[in-house]
């Protein structure tokens, strides 16, 4: 019979040695059959910025019941959103992101005429101000500072707060892209999106696949798992589930590259993923170190732009 540890402090480690179902609560469907994949990192930045104290990683797990990976920290979600406010991240531009195109892609195929749409975590506005100005394009930011900047883009309206949001407004199109995974229950967060539809209007989603090749291969090392403020990671699975319990229609759901890169590029990208797997984080730091000739602290990003690791997803009210 095996013994617990003697110091409950160890107990997570424990978990992991002898591959156990911890009894960690899912903060999305509430069940305790979950598992422990492994440990997470430490690290010194949120959202794009350094923060002095490192955050504690905490352990990446996984629910039996809804299918969710999730994050064990913590962090309440009222506590995430503070961090996010006041700080402004700079994103890449459109042409470097898959999911951008995609959605203008799937609104000019869809909607020959004008049509009211709604980005939830619009940041600063980016891809709203990318789609055609005929749509009436709304907006949704908790980040006053990025809130502040997307208002100042012609033919926005920006909404601070939900509940800011007027009740005879509906929308044709909701959409979220890479927000989803900062938040600690998707669920809670999208169920209540589907009152503000129309009738025949759809909520479009875009975040990480918990369930590609990579991501279970590379367990809590998956480059996407790093970050602090990712919390959540959805799959196709969950998606189903969500759904059935829901009862909305999936119209379309399909995985993607995040970024466009040569076949060339990506082939490097994973033969170093899988050297850098087997080094822990200061032989990573090392080796990058000697590879680009400087000094300071770098991280290599497990099977990023390796395989398509993104999903979109359009969802509908029955």
């Amino acid at each position: 019979m095996t013994r617990l540890p003697e110091k409950p402090c160890n107990l997570m480690e424990f978990f992991i040695k002898n591959k156990m179902v911890s009894n960690i609560k899912c903060k999305d469907c509430g069940s305790t059959a979950t598992r422990i994949i492994g440990k997470l990192p430490n690290v010194n930045e949120f959202a794009g910025r350094f923060v002095s104290q490192a955050i504690v990683g905490g352990y990446l797990m996984e629910c039996k019941n809804c299918s969710l990976k999730f994050r064990s920290t913590e962090f309440e979600q009222s506590t995430l959103n503070e961090m996010y406010d006041g700080g402004v991240s700079e994103w890449e531009v459109a042409e470097n992101r898959n999911d951008w195109k995609i959605l203008n892609s799937y609104i000019e195929n869809n909607y020959s005429t004008a049509i009211s749409i709604l980005d939830i975590g619009c940041n600063q506005g980016e891809i709203l101000d990318r789609l055609d100005a005929r749509h009436k394009r709304y907006g949704l930011e908790i980040n006053t500072r990025a809130a502040a900047i997307a208002k100042k883009r012609k033919g926005l309206v920006i909404w601070d707060k939900y509940n800011e949001i007027p009740h005879d407004i509906k929308f044709d199109v909701i959409f979220s892209t890479d927000v989803l995974e900062h938040i600690s229950s998707p669920s809670t967060f999208l169920a209540p999106l589907f009152n503000l539809l129309k009738d025949d209007g759809v909520l479009i989603i875009t975040t990480g696949d918990a369930n590609n090749l990579f991501s279970k291969a590379f367990g809590s090392k998956w480059w996407y798992c790093y970050f602090p403020e990712h919390v959540s990671f959805i799959s196709k699975k969950w998606i189903n589930n969500f759904s059935k319990n829901q009862h909305i229609s999936i119209k379309e759901i399909k995985r993607y590259y995040y970024h466009n890169i040569n076949v060339i590029k990506r082939l490097r990208l994973l033969v170093m993923s899988a050297f850098f797997f087997f080094l822990n984080s200061e032989t990573q730091r090392k080796v990058l170190s000697f590879i680009h000739k400087t000094e300071k602290p770098a991280r290599f990003q497990l099977g990023k732009s390796v395989s398509k690791d993104h999903i979109f997803v359009v969802l509908q009210k029955k």
